[in-house]
């Protein structure tokens, strides 16, 4: 995580004032608490990026767009986001996916110290024109769904409303409440992001009915 922050951040501009990261942080720290113990280094880091999107690095470093911050409509559903990038890592979904990446490109399948990872990284970025395939393992799908999951568990157990992850992505992906269904799975004309919020509103449904009952509206 170390190595792909020192090369990755010189291309972001890290908005580093406290009284607007501060309340991030804060809210990515409640988060944090409902999930197993770990020895992850969570850091939550708001970024000037051109578009709304948020992602995580391996080690503990999510990092979110101050245009996505704009986007969401409550702080339900900037907890909701916050936690779908936990639950990636909690997973521990990007460390599997740069031990994988690692084994095809540089035929590397163990590292030793601090030193021998960053040159190994180094290595990896000189090497990525030889196999871009590499940096996809078809289980992007899987992924995503296994992190909401997570992070839908996460948002009720800090006291967040869950339901307002799904209202966040139905807005952000343009599904307009669509989820597909038998025919649609049939004739394979569900799109990824349907299905995936079906997904969600079916996490929703397995949730303990006091976690679903209304809430008032949360914090702009």
């Amino acid at each position: 995580g170390d190595a792909i922050a020192e090369h990755v951040q010189r291309n972001y501009t890290l908005i580093e004032e406290e009284g607007v990261t501060g309340r991030l942080r804060a809210i990515g720290a409640a988060l944090v608490k409902q999930i197993p113990p770990t020895d992850l280094r969570f850091q939550f880091f708001l970024v000037d990026l051109p578009d709304v999107n948020a992602f995580a690095m391996p080690g503990g470093r999510i990092y979110v767009s101050r245009k996505l911050v704009a986007f969401t409509e409550s702080e339900d559903e900037l907890a909701g986001v916050l936690a779908h990038e936990i639950g990636h890592l909690a997973a521990r979904q990007t460390a599997i996916d740069m031990t994988r990446i690692f084994r095809k490109v540089l035929g590397v399948t163990k590292v030793t110290d601090r030193r021998d990872v960053f040159e190994k990284y180094n290595q990896l970025v000189e090497n990525t024109a030889r196999k871009p395939g590499a940096f996809g393992n078809g289980e992007e799908e899987k992924e995503q769904l296994e992190a909401d999951r997570i992070g839908l568990y996460a948002m009720v157990a800090a006291g967040y409303d869950p339901q307002a992850f799904a209202t966040f992505f139905d807005r952000l992906a343009e599904t307009k409440g669509r989820t597909g269904g038998f025919l649609s799975d049939l004739f394979r004309k569900t799109s990824p992001d349907s299905r995936r919020l079906r997904e969600i509103l079916k996490g929703l449904q397995t949730l303990p009915a006091e976690c679903r009952a209304a809430r008032p509206a949360g914090r702009s």
